[in-house]
């Protein structure tokens, strides 16, 4: 009969074993709280309320450590199973926590594969070794069974990724991009021509959304594929002509359902653009149809559109960064959400088995509980680590476009849609009307949206005497992998500020007033009367026009102290836009229509000049004083913004004229520099959260506005 062993103590340990069970305790921690963080880190990054950038680089700073660290661990681990079976826990527990970090953190549908191999074949080879472990010390052992069982979950985990990627690339990947841009060439042909094209109802509009796994019918005589449209090809016209379920009227009282599927089949158009597809549908009548007398129709809310491409976005960034197209590479992941609920129950069966050993395989250290803590920790953050990626899977937009869809196809077909209108299922008996009600909670904006919506701020004159704490180079000389980005003095974010209402809908204004002929400011300055100046808009390149302008625009705001309420839209719209662009000019240049990196060492010269010009004159008072008693000579940019400033003091007198001039020129200069900039530029700003520009230019991009002059881009 087997006696139960005694509780490990320091007074039976030797002195160099003790050190080493308590170095390896110390180690297992350290790996655990350092898996632990960096799992809060990689599953909230992409979150509005995490912007901080020392943060989002901690999972690449913290790689090699933790690893080192794990290892450390397991070969503690490992030297000391025979004498403590709990150590097996900590190791099984070490190996989920990595995989959870690299699922989330790193498992994209456009990894490189060799670096997904490479992590997936060490990860298998731990497996087996951890695997073969448990296996050997099974004998007297409580924890056998529950470990096994978790083990096999872990591989079923795995395994299940290995499929999930190889369909997901089917489904989101270059094969599904090239198809839906070859779908788009003829898609136009599939409404006949006594049909009526609507954008409000989206009559008409059958972009796909889901569904278009199919393989495409190739027919003489240009022999391109043509998708055909099953039951199980859902489209926005389709969504629009279901009236059950969620999608009925008092269910999806103002639409918001119904946008996410919009948002979604737009973000399947724009991310072609990245992968050098043309936009077929640009020569369509409709196309523009969809933008200016759909989202930007005059009675729709003016925050529809800026909405919906937001949502776009967000997803348009989950294909390229997340593990989302993975997960749902199925619809929706019924198989992941078993399998992490069956790991919190294995988990929970473990805890008691451990319990159970309290008293029997637990080191003491002067009568001091030490490995029983760190186990149940260890098991806590397990738990918590499954439960996040269980709430990440069911409350993010992909889970969204999958019920709808479903929704669609349970209560619509094809059939139903081809002969009109399909008003008639909105007075069909509704059962559990209610339930769809709660459910369409699940469907309201919520905050945690992972694209932002903010505007970046620059102040030429607030800073170009500032001097910077040059962290960035101390985290670049300290950490290899944070990217290098020199700044001289004076050039120095300011505080960033949300978009506003009213910028929306000056944007919005100029768009609609604009419809499709977008100008540099020329027409705001002739319908505003200020056609003389026009030279600002003939400046070298639209780098110089911004600039000028900006310096005018702070200008002409230093005086203006009690404003009246009717300045103050067109006062915020003209700061904030003109402060922003400045931003772009300084920190994102290649988003601009900018074909070098020349205008980095254009700002440092100009931030010189700049400073040079004021002297040492700090007071924003004393130095919109100077600026208006400066010459006009000189043709450096501060001279020029301050000429400009002059003339909008002197020559429009009325403060509510000169702001309403300046927020119609930013309003509209802000559109025409937009549909400009590098895509690949675009696409990297998506992994920060994007910029506002960003916004417009898939706006633009989807009205047919395309410029793909200023395409080059060196990171």
């Amino acid at each position: 009969m087997n006696s139960s062993p005694e509780p490990a103590s320091s007074d039976h340990q030797p002195d160099d074993t003790l050190t080493d069970l308590i170095l390896m305790n110390t180690y297992t921690f350290l790996s655990a709280f350092m898996l632990f963080a960096t799992f809060l880190i990689v599953v909230t990054r992409f979150r509005l309320w995490h912007r901080n950038k020392f943060l989002k680089i901690i999972p690449e700073i913290a790689n090699h450590p933790v690893n080192s660290l794990i290892n450390q661990s397991i070969g503690f681990l490992i030297a000391y199973q025979k004498q403590e079976k709990l150590y097996l826990i900590w190791v099984v527990i070490l190996l989920i926590a990595q995989d959870n970090i690299y699922t989330i953190s790193s498992y994209s549908l456009f990894e490189k594969a060799s670096s997904r191999w490479v992590r997936e074949f060490t990860f298998l080879y731990n497996f087996i070794f951890i695997e073969v472990l448990i296996i050997y010390y099974k004998a007297d052992n409580k924890i056998y069974y529950p470990l096994l069982a978790l083990m096999s979950l872990v591989l079923a985990k795995f395994l299940i990724r290995i499929i999930s990627y190889a369909f997901a690339e089917r489904a989101y990947g270059n094969e599904n991009i090239n198809l839906v841009a070859e779908y788009m060439k003829s898609e136009h042909k599939l409404t006949r021509p006594s049909d009526t094209i609507d954008p409000k109802s989206m009559k008409g509009y059958k972009y796909l959304v889901m569904g278009e796994k199919i393989k495409p019918k190739i027919k003489a005589p240009d022999y391109s594929p043509e998708v055909e449209l099953t039951d199980d090809v859902v489209t926005v016209e389709r969504v629009w002509s279901c009236k059950k379920g969620l999608l009925h009227p008092s269910v999806d009282t103002n639409g918001h359902i119904k946008d996410v599927c919009l948002s979604f089949a737009l973000f399947k158009l724009l991310r072609r653009r990245d992968f050098g597809y043309l936009a077929a549908e640009t020569e369509q009548t409709k196309t523009r149809q969809l933008i200016f007398d759909g989202l930007l129709a005059e009675e729709v809310d003016k925050e529809r559109v800026f909405r919906v491409i937001k949502m776009e976005l967000g997803f348009l960034r989950d294909l390229k960064f997340t593990r989302y197209p993975v997960g749902f590479a199925f619809g929706f992941p019924v198989l992941n959400l078993i399998l992490l609920g069956g790991m919190i129950g294995v988990t929970l069966w473990l805890a008691i088995k451990v319990f159970s050993l309290n008293n029997t395989l637990i080191l003491t250290v002067n009568n001091h509980n030490v490995d029983y803590p760190l186990t149940n920790l260890l098991l806590i953050l397990l738990i918590l680590m499954e439960l996040f990626e269980w709430l990440t899977y069911v409350f993010c937009d992909w889970t969204r476009v999958v019920m709808i869809c479903q929704n669609v196809k349970s209560n619509s077909s094809l059939d139903t849609n081809e002969g009109g209108s399909s008003d008639g299922n909105s007075h069909q008996a509704q059962p559990c009307l209610f339930g769809y009600k709660v459910l369409a909670l699940f469907f309201k904006p919520r905050r945690s949206l992972s694209v932002k919506s903010t505007l970046g701020q620059y102040s030429l004159l607030t800073n170009c005497h500032k001097t910077c704490v040059p962290w960035h180079y101390v985290m670049s000389t300290i950490f290899p992998c944070h990217k290098l980005e020199v700044r001289p003095p004076g050039v120095k974010r300011g505080k960033i500020v949300p978009i506003t209402t009213e910028v929306k809908k000056a944007i919005f204004d100029a768009l609609v007033e604009s419809r499709s002929n977008l100008t540099n400011g020329r027409e705001a300055l002739r319908r505003n009367g200020a056609s003389d100046l026009e030279w600002t808009l003939n400046l070298s390149t639209e780098v110089h026009t911004i600039l000028v302008w900006h310096i005018a625009t702070s200008l002409c705001a230093i005086p203006l102290e009690n404003f009246e309420e009717s300045i103050k839209s067109n006062h915020e719209v003209a700061t904030y836009l003109s402060n922003y662009c400045a931003y772009l000019v300084t920190f994102h240049p290649e988003l601009l229509p900018v074909t070098s990196n020349w205008v980095k060492f254009m700002i440092w010269e100009i931030v010189k000049e700049t400073s040079e010009f004021f002297g040492k004159q700090r007071d924003l008072k004393a130095k919109y004083e100077k600026s208006m008693s400066s010459g006009d000579n000189d043709q450096t940019i501060i001279h020029l913004g301050s000429k400009l400033g002059r003339y909008l003091m002197e020559k429009i007198p009325d403060d509510a004229q000169r702001w309403k001039l300046m927020a119609a020129f930013w309003s509209e200069f802000i559109l025409y520099v937009a549909p400009t900039g590098s895509t690949a530029a675009h696409m990297e700003q998506l992994s920060n959260g994007s910029e506002f520009i960003t916004h417009l230019w898939a706006l633009l991009y989807h009205a047919g506005m395309i410029d793909t002059t200023y395409e080059e881009y060196h990171p």
